[in-house]
């Protein structure tokens, strides 16, 4: 069953398929598969105005809901981070953290408060930090949670549309330390799950219990009608790339690029490594590019040009990031400190959001 669902997983653009997956592929990395649990009940003066929550995962990308870093880069720089993966799935995990935590605090109303994940994504690099030269500096803990979500009351099969809310949170030091290895002292995901208690405590669902008999409802198909529509996007149906040079994500989303004929070529900005340019059909340089491709990889030009892999309905890509740390404790010949610059590169696995183009 393991293996079924990897091959299903695997890039699903049939030109660019291989037996072996390319070692620029994030989903080659190693899963972190972690227990999501609840460990304790909620407060007494918790109380829901419905009796249960149900979960409905329709983001792009249902395997995972990010990367961590690992506490040991191991020498390799494509495999300093891994997958955060939950040992039931995130729609599974979620939904039993919150009826386990809230047991207590559920009325007895026979309602269900119904949350569609559109978006939840843990992304390294704080949303401030969305610049490309800032994310080639990659030199701290930060980090991001994008979330997007639809809230609907349910009783008897029937569904009330409540509310959408959509945003985003940085993360800082301490909360991005939780998910490393040696957590034995701390909750593991602690800020996830103080954030998934803020998305129901905070809003006040009491209106639309008061006002459910009174507006038109929905019914699960049509939800899931609703919901499937956001994968309607041109590039996500093609089964290859068109050859050119795509200016823009619309050119992206569209597999329209706005110049076909193109030239890759390269040139040597060190000793051991070569930069990527593209010419057009008269040897003129294009530098405003979102990415290309030449029918068969696709490569995102906006940080280094990278190559691209499919995932469920999105695309994944490895940034390599480089920074430098200043050592000022090797003595010269002379017995002096002669300060000099350590060079720092790994390679980042980077999302696509195809809503909207962001790159987390």
């Amino acid at each position: 069953m393991k293996i079924s669902l990897l091959l299903f997983l695997l890039p699903l653009f049939t030109s660019g398929q291989v037996n072996k997956l390319d070692e620029d592929n994030p989903f080659r990395l190693n899963s972190k598969r972690y227990a999501f649990e609840s460990k304790y009940l909620a407060p007494r003066d918790v109380k829901l105005t419905f009796s249960s929550i149900k979960i409905i995962d329709n983001r792009f990308d249902t395997s995972k809901i990010g990367y961590t870093k690992r506490n040991t880069f191991l020498g390799a720089t494509k495999k300093a981070f891994s997958k955060i993966d939950f040992k039931d799935g995130v729609e599974k995990s979620f939904e039993q953290f919150y009826n386990s935590y809230y047991e207590n605090a559920f009325d007895k109303s026979g309602f269900t408060l119904v949350m569609v994940l559109k978006k939840f994504w843990y992304s390294l690099v704080s949303q401030n930090k969305s610049k490309a030269i800032n994310i080639l500096r990659y030199d701290r803990n930060e980090a991001s949670i994008y979330y997007k979500i639809d809230y609907y009351l349910e009783k008897n099969s029937q569904y009330l549309p409540l509310k959408r809310v959509d945003s985003v949170i940085n993360i800082n030091d301490e909360m991005v330390d939780l998910l490393n290895d040696n957590v034995e002292d701390k909750e593991q995901f602690l800020f996830v799950k103080n954030l998934l208690k803020h998305l129901v405590e905070k809003y006040d669902f009491s209106p639309g219990l008061k006002a459910f008999n009174n507006y038109p409802k929905k019914n699960y198909v049509e939800i899931q009608n609703y919901n499937k529509k956001m994968f309607d996007i041109k590039i996500l149906e093609d089964s290859v790339f068109t050859k050119g040079v795509y200016l823009n994500f619309k050119d992206f989303k569209e597999n329209k690029p706005s110049i076909l004929n193109f030239v890759e070529k390269k040139s040597r900005y060190s000793s051991i490594r070569k930069e990527e340019f593209i010419e057009d059909e008269n040897g003129k340089a294009i530098n405003q590019l979102w990415g290309y491709s030449d029918g068969s990889f696709f490569k995102i030009g906006i940080y280094s040009h990278d190559k691209i892999y499919r995932v469920n309905n999105t695309f994944e890509f490895f940034v390599p990031a480089v920074w430098y740390i200043q050592n000022t404790n090797t003595p010269g010949n002379s017995g002096l400190v002669i300060p000099s610059n350590i060079r720092n590169e790994i390679w980042i696995p980077m999302q696509i959001d195809m809503e909207t183009g962001q790159i987390y």
